[in-house]
């Protein structure tokens, strides 16, 4: 038997006692340029052994750089190897992406070798957390928990209503978990009035609430018992019992107008338009600050809305603001106005003094007879006066 590098059989070959073997083969593709032995063994006596070493020199196919197909799945890997006339060999793992590779990048080979890669492992599966009625903040906390991140996120508000994937379904770490949120409702609602509505009608009008439907006692078609009553205030989500009556045709439901930031005259012509009742406030033709119903609520038709309008400022006060804005007016044109005279003056007028002669005195004696004391009076030079000029 003749074997090639101590493991790959050539050929057997049967020999007479006393006779010799001989055989021609050819050098496997694999083989590269280096030092290979060939061995000849007898069966059934192994100290009957001889190996003959040699060197490979050279082969008929060109070599080639072997390229890099770390990071690449396995069908990329593939087109790579193809690219530079190699083939992809024996492949391992079950991942997606190739981790390494032999012969390493880089090495020379030749033209047709195979190259391993080892693909492997899938990272571990988790189970996507229930984010459902959590804010936001709490569902991407709990995502980076197990391994996961937030993807998109659809709507306003503060609460997560709906997710993709659901809760409890098993996905690869690094999934994004996409989710839809909508405003935050409020703690307490006030229970609508039931009476007189049609018992269809109630689980549609208790939904706009933020309530459900509980018991419902009797065979009609309309409602005529409620509790809690019309107006109570209870947390969201509270049950509503109603009672309902026979032979009693229901009423018809009309929808509330939005009237908010509307004035008030508009307001109760809108609301009888569709047979309801304006309530609250009807003085005057203010500004609408408020409504109740909200607008879009479903309510039997005679239902009042009540209105809240904006108040006016009192006339006390206004007049009070308005003697308080005359009075800093007044105040502050006269300092403007003293400034402004004051800059002209400075501008326009000059005062020049000029000096007036003093005039020669004038004597006059008496000329009667009779002697008589003489008075002189002696003028004398004059100050001056001062003279304003326009420049």
């Amino acid at each position: 038997m003749f074997v090639w590098d101590t493991s790959v059989e050539l050929k057997r070959v049967p020999v007479s006692t006393g006779g010799s073997a001989t055989i021609t083969f050819t050098v496997p593709e694999s083989a590269t340029a280096r030092r290979y032995w060939v061995e000849s063994r007898c069966d059934g006596d192994e100290s009957m052994t001889q190996t003959v070493p040699f060197r490979v020199t050279g082969t008929d196919k060109p070599s080639v750089v072997v390229p890099g197909v770390v990071g690449l799945n396995a069908d990329q890997a593939r087109k790579a190897l193809a690219d530079k006339g190699l083939l992809l060999g024996r492949t391992s793992g079950d991942g997606d992406k190739i981790q390494s590779q032999n012969p390493a990048a880089g090495k020379e080979v030749a033209s047709g070798s195979k190259v391993d890669v080892d693909l492997g492992k899938l990272p571990p599966l988790v189970a996507v957390p229930n984010l459902v009625d959590g804010s936001q903040e709490s569902a991407e906390a709990a995502l980076a928990s197990v391994g996961l991140k937030l993807g998109s996120v659809e709507g306003r508000g503060d609460v997560v209503r709906v997710q993709n994937p659901v809760a409890g379904r098993e996905v690869r770490r690094g999934t994004a978990v996409d989710i839809s949120v909508v405003s935050l409702p409020p703690q307490t609602v006030t229970v609508p009035d039931l009476v007189g509505a049609s018992a269809a009608e109630v689980p549609t009008i208790l939904r706009g609430r933020w309530l459900v439907l509980g018991q419902v006692s009797g065979d009609g078609d309309v409602v005529r018992q409620q509790s809690p009553k019309a107006g109570s205030r209870v947390r969201i989500g509270s049950a509503v019992t109603i009672s309902t009556a026979v032979g009693v045709d229901p009423p018809r439901l009309v929808q509330v107008p939005d009237l908010v930031g509307g004035r008030l005259a508009a307001a109760r012509s809108a609301l009888t338009a569709v047979g309801l009742v304006p309530g609250g406030s009807q003085e005057g033709d203010r500004d609408i600050a408020s409504q109740q119903p909200v607008a879009g609520t479903l309510v039997p038709a005679g239902t009042t809305v009540t209105l809240t309008v904006v108040q006016p400022l009192p006339w006390r006060a206004a007049a009070a603001a308005l003697v308080l804005l005359l009075g800093i007016g007044a105040v502050g044109y006269r300092i403007l106005r003293k400034r402004l005279e004051h800059r002209w003056v400075r501008g326009k007028v000059r005062v020049t003094a000029r000096q007036t002669p003093a005039a020669a005195p004038t004597i006059t004696e008496s000329r009667t007879t009779k002697p008589m004391p003489v008075v002189r009076i002696e003028p004398h030079a004059d100050a001056g006066r001062s003279i304003l000029e326009e420049v």
